[in-house]
């Protein structure tokens, strides 16, 4: 480390491909694991990303779409409910919001500070285990339709007395 006449270039190409040969030879294998049914029970041979069903697509999008028509109305209760009971929103401004009731605080805070209106732009939707992650973008706007915040976020959603509902929201802005 303490030697002056060690070369601290960066790294050739022949290291970099062989290193990204290395990373995909490891990957690889591993993406084309998935449970196995054995029998009436289950074994998970890795975790594995896999496409939900329609129906639960959809599921997702009309509550996506109620969440916004509840943003529409400044909700926050109706806001609330569409979470699960300890469910969780983390945002990069502060410490993660837990259960329904502090939900619903910082829905009215947000709707103090300008908040009318919402877009959710769904990108990609994959079934983890009993849950659905929806990963996408979203625009909240005021009530003359100028830009608050762009967003991305990862939305895990978990069935809960037998409706999908958000457990965890995780969002950044862009």
């Amino acid at each position: 480390m303490l030697d002056p006449h060690r070369q601290r270039g960066g790294a050739g190409r022949a290291v970099a491909a062989a290193a990204a040969l290395a990373c995909l030879s490891a990957a690889l294998p591993l993406a084309a694991l998935a449970p196995r049914a054995d029998g009436d029970t289950i074994q998970t041979l890795a975790v594995a990303a896999i496409n939900p069903g329609a129906a639960d697509v959809q599921a997702i999008a009309a509550a996506n779409a109620d969440f916004v028509a509840a943003v529409r109305r400044r909700d926050s209760k109706a806001i609330a409910e569409m979470y699960t009971t300890d469910g969780m929103m983390v945002t990069p401004s502060g410490p993660p919001t837990r259960g329904r009731q502090a939900l619903r605080d910082v829905y009215d805070e947000a709707f103090e500070n300008g908040m009318a209106d919402a877009e959710i732009r769904t990108q990609e939707v994959y079934a983890v285990g009993d849950m659905i992650l929806d990963i996408g973008r979203g625009t909240v706007l005021t009530e003359k339709g100028e830009v608050l915040s762009n967003t991305r976020s990862m939305t895990l959603w978990k069935k809960e007395e037998g409706k999908w509902r958000i457990h965890r929201d995780y969002t950044v802005r862009q």
